[in-house]
Formats: C-alpha cells, structure tokens, sequence
C-alpha cells in the first residue's frame, strides 16, 4: 500500500496538495496522512503590537478550520485520512515523519509567489527532503483562477 504524507506548512495557504492525494485516493489504494506544521519556537518581539501577533495565529486557525473540512469530506468518501500536527521546523518534521511512518510519496504546495524567499529555497529545501528520506515528491501547483 502506497503511504502518503501531505506537508503542511502554517505560513502557507495553499491546500492544493490535500485535494490532490484526496483525488488520488479515489482512485488508488493509499493512506493519507496530513501533518500541519507550525514553528512557534521562534521568538516573539516585545516590540510587536497585538493585532500582529494574532494575524499569524487566524490565518492557522483559518487554514486548520479549512484543513479539517477537507478530512471530513474525504473520510465520508471512505478515505484513510490521519491527521497530524507538529511544532518545529518544517523540514526537520517532515523528514522525521517520512522516516518514521514509512511514507512512500510526499505531497506538497509550491509557495505562492508573494513568498518570494520561500519559493527561492523551495528547491534546496525538496533536495534535502530527498537526499535524506529516499522518497518520491510530487509538488503541486496551485490553480491559476481568472
């Protein structure tokens, strides 16, 4: 049975890559895990004002609400769907689960492109995710829509 994770980054929006295993699912025989990971480690600024610091934690909130939807729609197809979340850093989470749970595909967003830095890394980041798991990666794009 194929094993895939869908990785999830807080600071990202996307979601395409859910809808995608989801479809995949459909038509072949896998389990899904979903792991949303959040990197709260790092230090807040005294210097920042409340509105900011909350803005981070709506748009997860937003995107775990949208998230969960997903699931619950996949599961009432009868889709093997398990949820995870985790707080570091991305990589070192991702990389840790793939090891961990046997995962054979990673499926993942590309940044969007008002993440200019994020996109600029995105291939390092996918190469070591690689050199270190032996996994297959497939990255999804999100839809153009006009």
């Amino acid at each position: 049975m194929v094993k895939i994770l869908v990785g999830i980054d807080a600071k990202m929006t996307g979601l395409w890559s859910v809808v995608y295993a989801l479809n995949l699912a459909k038509r072949m025989d896998v389990k899904i895990a979903i792991l949303l990971v959040s990197d709260n480690a790092s230090p807040s600024s005294s210097s920042l004002s409340t509105s900011k610091q909350e803005e981070p934690e709506k748009d997860e909130t937003a995107i775990k609400r949208r998230l969960e939807k997903l699931i619950t729609d996949g599961r009432s197809e009868g889709i093997s769907v398990d949820y995870y979340l985790a707080d570091g850093s991305y990589k070192e989470e991702i990389i840790k689960f793939i090891k961990e749970k046997g995962i054979t595909l990673l499926v993942v967003d590309f940044p969007s492109a008002d993440l200019k830095e994020a996109s600029e890394k995105f291939p390092e980041l996918l190469g070591e995710i690689k050199l270190r798991t032996h996994c297959r990666i497939e990255v999804v794009h999100q839809k153009d829509v006009k």
